[in-house]
């Protein structure tokens, strides 16, 4: 190491310090914990208990991991084989993995970025963003995924430099890419980018580029191919979404693009003046407008530039390959979301979770083309002057609004860990019930965290219908098991009053309407603040 460099490596650990020092505070109280990371923890406990990568039913049937790739719950279960709880294996798994991107991406931009002093406040940046912290104070699978599709690009530039004395490299890029895609289904862009990349930029001959694409396509597929191989042959299925209509696909399509103008507005301003900004709402729009327009051509003058004397400088060879690795996967990654997004349903949720990888990689490319400018640009020392204010304000400003959002989590709790959740009265009087009777519930994932009982998930809030509801047991047995049990074998029906948003997302005005419907009739046992619990008829004593 040289020691010119020291204090440049130094920041960067200071700066990986703190942000997981701002992650391990968000979630003091408890790390956050939904329905999908439920079903990641129990999909690990259960591999470590030696039933399988999956859920154990309330009869005991078992169901390998539903609707998700396994590379998460796998990671958590070689944390847990140590034998910690998995929650605490998630909160320090993903406490680790945001210190290591901080690393990750300052020793990438260390190569290429001066001043250096650029590259210290692009940490904090990463550090202190309002965005990223929620997403690492989950237990869910993004902190790993983005290390390792990021890793997959850093590998590939190694690659790219070293030529063909780096095979090892590239077979190393395209696993870290493969296993990020193991982790996340959207995370395919980070596989489909390196190859395009690899084919681009490569100055190898023609037939030795060819075979490094082969080679490359081949590893970063191996991981999700011996996944869909296992989850085909067991399950027949790899996904619980269906196709959209034509007619509802096209409006999708259009309807994304808010979202994602909203997600990218989020980077810039407060979640609050998204939604009620205090000024004239059009001045988000220019915002968002002005500032992508700006970013993209910024890089294609940077490219341009770069790609004009990479032969002659290493540095800027390096840098024209991020700004294409980057836009690439850029490109990609949204184009894959929407895509998704418009055609299938239930539709996925484009919000700042799912734009984190994106978010990671546009403040890579903002700090690489701040850098090359300054490289370029003749009289730079007050242009690089006002770079350095500009990095420092937005630390200042993402800073200021990040500290809020961590002491809010830090104060509440987060999802099932919330004083709401853990205090509930509905959850109280679940626990109550008999160990042999069986629970049909709209909240499925809540009960399984917090009690650790297996339930059947009331299907009525995730199928629409346009019949009109019948009261819960008198629909369909044959196919519902849920109805099934409810009415044949003396299943308790636990209805949170989150059944009300549910139905409203596919009846709106009517949820309220249909809701009754489906419950006249029953015996209520239970009426608390958050919930009920019916019978079919009144239990024997």
């Amino acid at each position: 190491m040289r020691k010119d460099m020291i204090p440049a490596h130094v920041g960067l650990l200071l700066a990986a310090v703190l942000g997981a020092g701002l992650v391990a505070y968000s979630t003091s109280s408890g790390v956050g914990v939904g329905g999908d990371a439920t079903i990641y923890i129990y999909s690990a406990k259960n591999l470590l208990a030696g039933h399988g990568l999956g859920l154990v039913g309330p009869q005991g049937e078992f169901r390998l991991l539903p609707y998700f790739p396994p590379g998460f719950p796998l990671a958590l279960a070689a944390v847990g084989s140590s034998g910690i709880d998995l929650d605490l294996a998630g909160r320090w798994l993903n406490i680790l993995l945001f210190a290591g991107i901080i690393v990750l991406s300052g020793e990438m931009l260390l190569r290429v970025v001066r001043p250096i002093g650029l590259v210290i406040l692009f940490a904090c940046v990463l550090a202190l963003s309002p965005l990223l912290s929620p997403v690492y104070s989950w237990v869910m699978s993004e902190p790993l995924c983005i290390f390792l599709g990021f890793l997959g690009i850093v590998l590939e530039l190694a690659f790219l430099r070293h030529g063909d004395k780096g095979l090892a490299l590239l077979v190393c890029a395209a696993l870290a890419a493969g296993l990020s895609f193991l982790t996340r289904y959207s995370a395919a862009a980070f596989p489909a980018a390196g190859l395009i990349g690899l084919l681009w930029l490569s100055r190898r001959p023609r037939r030795e580029r060819v075979r490094d694409g082969i080679v490359y396509a081949v590893a970063a597929a191996a991981p999700m191919a011996a996944w869909l191989a296992v989850d085909l042959t067991q399950t027949a299925t790899v996904s619980s979404r269906r196709f959209e209509s034509v007619e509802r696909m096209v409006s999708q399509f259009f309807g994304a693009w808010g979202y994602l103008k909203d997600g990218f507005l989020n980077w810039l301003v407060p979640n609050s003046w998204v939604t009620a900004p205090p000024y004239p709402h059009i001045l988000n729009s220019a915002l968002a407008a002005v500032t992508l327009a700006g970013v993209l051509a910024w890089a294609v003058w940077a490219a341009r530039t770069a790609s004009k004397h990479e032969a002659q400088d290493d540095r800027a060879g390096e840098v024209y390959r991020l700004i294409i690795l980057l836009g690439l996967f850029i490109v990609a990654y949204v184009g894959l979301v929407v895509v998704v997004y418009a055609l299938t349903f239930p539709t996925i949720d484009i919000n700042n979770r799912m734009l984190s990888p994106v978010h990671v990689a546009f403040l890579w490319l903002v700090t690489a083309l701040a850098g090359l400018s300054l490289s370029r640009v003749p009289n730079r020392r007050w242009i690089g002057q006002m770079a350095l204010a500009a990095f420092g304000l937005a630390t200042l400003w993402y800073g200021w609004r990040d500290v809020r959002i961590v002491r809010q989590n830090q104060a509440s709790g987060l999802g099932y860990n919330s004083a709401d959740w853990r205090e509930s009265d509905t959850i109280r009087a679940v626990k109550a019930l008999p160990a042999s009777t069986l629970i049909v519930t709209n909240e499925e994932t809540a009960i399984l965290y917090l009690l650790g009982r297996p339930t059947y998930s009331m299907q009525e809030p995730f199928q629409v219908s346009n019949a009109p509801a019948v009261t819960y047991g008198d629909g369909d047995l044959a196919t519902d098991k849920g109805e099934r049990v409810f009415r044949q074998d003396g299943a308790a029906l636990v209805l949170f009053n989150s059944i009300q948003d549910q139905l409203a997302v596919y009846y709106g005005d009517q949820a309220r309407a249909r809701l009754a419907a489906m419950t006249q009739g029953l015996f209520r046992a239970f009426q608390g603040n958050d919930g009920a619990i019916y019978f079919y008829r009144p239990p024997a004593n």
